[in-house]
């Protein structure tokens, strides 16, 4: 992230007004991108699926 992007996420999540958002923020940080694309692709792929099947 950018750093003032970083910055502003920072103040936004010590509010403590989005603590899920803070969450999946803060544990997204760990992943690889090999595997956040992957992740991304499937879910891509699975909506397709789903809305071939209608």
């Amino acid at each position: 992230m950018a750093g003032l992007t970083r910055a502003y996420l920072k103040r936004t999540f010590a509010t403590g007004r989005f603590p899920v958002l803070a969450t999946v923020a803060r544990d997204a940080a760990h992943l690889d991108a090999d595997h956040t694309f992957r992740i991304g692709l499937d879910f891509l792929l699975d909506g397709i699926e789903v809305r071939i099947s209608r």
